[in-house]
């Protein structure tokens, strides 16, 4: 009786670390829109995945040229796992960097990137986990 018990024990915490280990290697992207709204007016939303805590949250932002309106704090718009900031550039940000910045450490996870122009085009981008910048394509 007291080996059934002890094996039933071992399966259940088997089966609790096993589930925890799943959780951990979330498969999920960062995903980050940008989104051209009028000529040299940028929304950026991303959305963190449940692997990432709250508190290490990215922080995404534009390249030097591109500044959030005036009255508008940076990083406004943060609750929850989608996120959201508007800039505005004084030129046209394509060839210049899209920085993505975890305060607290890099979670090693990859980076979808969909870049969406006032003239209809898209592009979408893939960056690996190492990866802090991603370029926005001319």
């Amino acid at each position: 009786m007291r080996s059934a018990a002890l094996r039933m024990a071992l399966v259940l915490a088997a089966s609790a670390t096993l589930t925890n280990a799943a959780r951990a290697h979330e498969s999920r992207p960062l995903y980050i829109e940008v989104t051209e709204k009028a000529p040299l007016q940028f929304l950026i939303q991303w959305k963190i995945p449940p692997s990432v805590d709250i508190r290490n949250a990215p922080e995404i932002s534009m390249a030097e040229g591109c500044a959030t309106p005036p009255g508008r704090a940076a990083g406004s718009g943060n609750r929850g796992s989608v996120r959201r900031q508007t800039y505005r550039c004084r030129t046209d940000p394509a060839g210049t960097v899209l920085q993505i910045r975890y305060p607290l450490f890099n979670p090693s996870v990859s980076t979808l990137v969909r870049v969406s122009r006032q003239s209809g085009e898209k592009h979408s981008l893939l960056a690996s986990p190492e990866q802090t910048e991603v370029i926005i394509p001319e």
